[in-house]
């Protein structure tokens, strides 16, 4: 049974709705951790993945609530020469999350901001205080 040609991608393994995956900033180097969009993410992007056509596509949710989410397209066509976000920020590396772990592989979230690096609370001014009187001495008059 003949059917219709399987569209080539420049990606081994096509990523699953809602798995995490890594992916590196390719100005930076940076490795981020990022997840492949589910029907949740259905208003935020047009369509979640098409993987057949002539212009093959996934997207995936990066960020998180804390450091504020965003949504990145990533072209998959075996007609460029490796996958890369719309916006050329980002370069698909085919490593799930649980292969980075193992591989001792260091990454974040972008904008997740190190509490070492934030700056000091600011100093409070000093009030005196009074001393709290000994309540349990029934003989201490107010």
């Amino acid at each position: 049974m003949m059917g219709r040609p399987k569209t080539p991608l420049n990606i081994v393994r096509q990523p699953p709705v809602g798995s995490t995956w890594i992916i590196q900033n390719i100005d930076t180097k940076e490795l981020c951790k990022c997840s492949c969009t589910t029907q949740a993410d259905k208003g935020a992007v047009e369509a979640l993945r098409h993987f057949s056509g002539t212009n093959p596509f996934f997207t995936v949710k990066l960020g998180s609530k804390r450091t504020q989410v965003s949504y990145l397209k990533f072209l998959c066509s075996a007609y460029l020469k490796e996958c890369i976000d719309d916006k050329a920020t980002w370069k698909w590396l085919d490593i799930t999350q649980d292969e980075a772990d193992i591989k001792c592989l260091w990454y974040s979230e972008p904008n997740l901001v190190n509490p070492l690096d934030e700056p000091d609370s600011p100093e409070l001014p000093e009030t005196e205080f009074k001393n709290i009187n000994d309540l349990t001495n029934p003989d201490h008059s107010v």
